[in-house]
């Protein structure tokens, strides 16, 4: 029979081996990771990670990691919180910078604490069933082909009569560098705010599409247009923005057209 000393070093042996587990390499079941972004997400270029704790268990989460072929770096979560059973918490990271012409599924790194208190980090494919990687990195190549080619922007002379109640019209100016390539305007489409009555990028004419002045006020996207492009016989849209003093002329028209008096 071992004696008490012999019982006491098992013990303590025991304790030992406990305290020097592995971590676990795996989340546990239940637990899913997803990408997304909310459109207000889309021009600051933010990711959402959304972590859904599907177990009967919270799960404390110590920091998460984004990295993706697409892009030139990894975003970093690193504040702490905890996921309630049953829950979802959603995490947000800017994007670093795109990365064109590669391909290559993304990653989600994941440092976290069990109820039970044992230690974590597993690596996951996220579900992005929005396919909104897919869609940045087509985006934002598009832009840099774009820019490669052309500088694209809303003049600065909003044309309008005070009173006139009519329609006010912009031009999409187009300068194009010394690369080589193909760029043509395919369309031009109207904004949260201001709807096209010719979309003739040349003299875009418009009316306001709504007279709320609470619509104004809170605006964000109004003033910027979704313009349908090719570069080289690719397709697609980007976003041209009329700059701070084109935005304001643009807001002044519209107090007028509606009639009510511009902040």
């Amino acid at each position: 029979m071992p004696t008490r000393s012999a019982l006491v070093t098992l013990l303590l042996a025991t304790l030992a081996l406990a305290g020097c587990s592995t971590p676990l390499d795996t989340l546990p079941e239940g637990v899913e990771i997803l990408v997304f972004q909310n459109r207000s997400d889309y021009s600051t270029r933010t990711l959402v990670i959304g972590v859904v704790n599907g177990s009967t268990e919270p799960l404390e989460l110590d920091r998460v990691e984004f990295s993706s072929p697409r892009f030139d770096d990894t975003a970093v979560w690193d504040r702490g919180t905890t996921v309630r059973a049953g829950g979802q918490v959603d995490l947000r990271v800017p994007l670093p910078v795109s990365v064109c012409g590669v391909s290559g599924a993304p990653s989600i790194r994941v440092m976290f604490t069990t109820a039970s208190g044992m230690d974590g980090a597993a690596t996951v494919t996220p579900v992005d069933s929005r396919d909104r990687l897919d869609e940045i990195s087509r985006e934002e190549c598009l832009v840099k082909d774009v820019a490669r080619l052309a500088s694209i922007t809303i003049s600065r002379d909003v044309d309008w009569a005070a009173g006139a109640h009519a329609p006010a019209t912009v031009r999409l100016e187009v300068e194009r560098t010394d690369a080589a390539g193909d760029l043509t305007i395919d369309a031009v489409h109207q904004t949260v705010l201001l709807s096209l009555v010719d979309a003739n990028p040349d003299a875009l004419k418009f009316v306001p599409a709504r007279c709320d002045p609470h619509a104004v006020a809170e605006d964000k996207l109004g003033t910027v247009f979704a313009v349908d492009v090719t570069v080289d016989g690719t397709s697609g849209t980007i976003s041209v923005a009329a700059d701070d003093e084109t935005r304001v002329e643009i807001y002044d028209y519209i107090a007028d057209y509606c009639g009510y008096e511009a902040p």
